[in-house]
């Protein structure tokens, strides 16, 4: 079946009595959706899918000017949401389109292969990442989607049991500058609400692609590198309640410079929610903080705007 969205310059034209005839053409072959709206003001179209790529969205639409002397409308395209289109909109062209902001993942992670005195729980430890901006590319043909992201990220590794992050200047003070930190128990007359946890922030690159193996369903590959230059900082924060009930909170920035990458794996169910597992074998906070190199794992769900 082959759908043409024609003349609906021309049906604006008779709506809103227009002086002049203005044709305005686009040919889409097979869509897996269409939906036309009017109203007094307007007149959209919403065409959603193609049978090579399901993730195809565009909107028309046609504002009616209510004028007898001149005749006059205005037209907007949209493509996928918060972005902007360099391509076509027909099939038979490639599409460069630009997202800002592109996506929100949080996940929960934990540590593989640390010291042993660094145990951390998988559901206390976090990460979440933002994407700031995206470049896409979708070839001509094809199930193929390819995009670069720049984004910020955030994590937090948590201890459990009686272990706390003490940064090596000052242990008793937790002052002054500090190149790593060690794993040590709590002070004695720690009683209750023991907490210690080591945050990191930085910005992010990140080069995907994702095949449509469904209508609506994708599986999705790539890495994510954090650079020093996007580097923000870390730092270790501990705290707990003594005997007396006296609140007791320690913060300590690290002199350090994040860089690492990790491998991401991703299934998209629909067209903007996704699960995602990823694994960063190597950064180079652990090996400064800790004097021992080992990687995080981290699944969850991500939103994409």
């Amino acid at each position: 079946m082959k759908i043409f969205i024609t003349s609906l310059i021309l049906l604006c034209s008779a709506t809103a009595a227009m002086a002049q005839e203005v044709a305005d053409t686009i040919t889409i072959d097979k869509p897996e959706k269409v939906v036309i709206t009017q109203n007094d003001k307007s007149l959209s179209v919403t065409v959603d899918g193609l049978p090579d790529d399901s993730n195809f969205h565009l909107e028309r639409s046609i504002a009616l000017a209510d004028s007898t002397s001149s005749s006059s409308f205005v037209s907007v395209d949209k493509h996928d949401g918060f972005s902007w289109d360099f391509g076509a909109a027909e099939k038979n062209n490639a599409q460069f389109t630009i997202q800002i902001p592109s996506e929100f993942e949080l996940g929960f992670t934990t540590a593989v292969g640390g010291p042993a005195d660094l145990k951390t729980g998988f559901f206390k430890s976090g990460e979440i990442n933002v994407g700031l901006m995206r470049f896409n590319f979708v070839p001509a043909r094809g199930p193929w989607t390819f995009f670069a992201d720049f984004g910020i990220s955030t994590s937090a590794l948590r201890l459990r049991g009686d272990r706390r992050f003490v940064p090596d200047a000052d242990p008793s003070t937790c002052s002054g500058p500090a190149q790593s930190c060690s794993i040590l128990p709590y002070p004695t007359d720690a009683a209750k609400d023991k907490r210690s946890t080591l945050f990191s922030v930085g910005g992010n690159v990140r080069l995907m692609a994702r095949y449509s193996i469904g209508k609506y369903d994708q599986i999705g590959f790539g890495a994510m590198w954090n650079f020093p230059a996007l580097n923000i900082g870390e730092f270790c924060r501990t705290s707990y309640t003594d005997a007396d009930g006296q609140k007791h909170t320690a913060m300590h920035m690290l002199n350090t410079q994040r860089s690492g990458f990790a491998f991401q794996v991703e299934y998209l169910p629909m067209r903007n929610v996704k699960f995602f597992v990823k694994y960063a074998p190597w950064s180079n906070v652990n090996k400064q903080v800790f004097g021992k190199n080992f990687g995080t794992f981290t699944a969850g769900l991500g939103f994409t705007f």
